[in-house]
């Protein structure tokens, strides 16, 4: 547990930090303001609640509040997410359990992406230019592939939307099974009308 409040306290203090370097980071932050977004890294059970405030980002070990949208998995699962240009085949695998308002996570991911945060200029205060400089391009890739993954959702969106539309309700389903019922009885009307004019 003391592991676990000291990993939450840096990323905590980083997460704020590199916030304030974007001027218009509040403006940001409006849309997506008291929304819960809860990250459990497995097998080590480490639950995430990440809490958007007005002026920062606050980041608890544990789960308060009901989450917004919940994501559940690996370390390596959970960055592989982040980092891929397929978040659908991530997902697809079935290694991270997803629950919750997607719209909410939609609405986070854009949020991050519109930040423009001078990473090199944070961790060179921590780390020197050298290391910085080396961190910066691994965040700047990361961010690429972020946005190449808000494209993606996009497309997964729309074609969820497509094949939804093309997909009958339980009341058109029904009907239609009444149609066809109807149908095969004036065929049998039919077909006896038939048989006694041909008899």
């Amino acid at each position: 547990m003391i592991i676990q409040q000291a990993m939450c306290k840096t990323a905590l203090f980083f997460i704020n930090q590199a916030l304030k370097l974007d001027g218009d980071y509040q403006t940001l932050l409006k849309p997506i303001v008291g929304k819960v977004l809860t990250v459990t890294v497995t097998p080590l059970n480490w639950s995430y609640s990440v809490y958007i405030l007005k002026d920062k980002i606050d980041l608890e070990p544990v789960c308060d509040h009901a989450a917004d949208v919940s994501l559940e998995g690996s370390l390596w699962d959970l960055l592989s997410l982040c980092m891929t240009s397929s978040p659908q085949a991530v997902l697809a695998k079935g290694a991270i359990k997803q629950t919750g308002d997607v719209e909410v996570l939609s609405k986070i991911q854009r949020v991050l992406l519109q930040l423009e945060i001078d990473w090199q200029g944070l961790l060179a205060r921590f780390f020197g230019d050298s290391i910085a400089k080396t961190m910066a391009d691994k965040i700047r890739r990361a961010q690429d592939a972020m946005k190449h993954n808000v494209d993606a959702v996009k497309e997964d969106a729309k074609q969820w939307a497509r094949a939804q539309s093309l997909s009958p309700s339980k009341s058109q389903m029904e009907k239609h099974s009444l149609d066809i019922i109807q149908l095969k009885e004036a065929i049998d009307r039919l077909e006896a009308k038939i048989i006694l004019l041909e008899g």
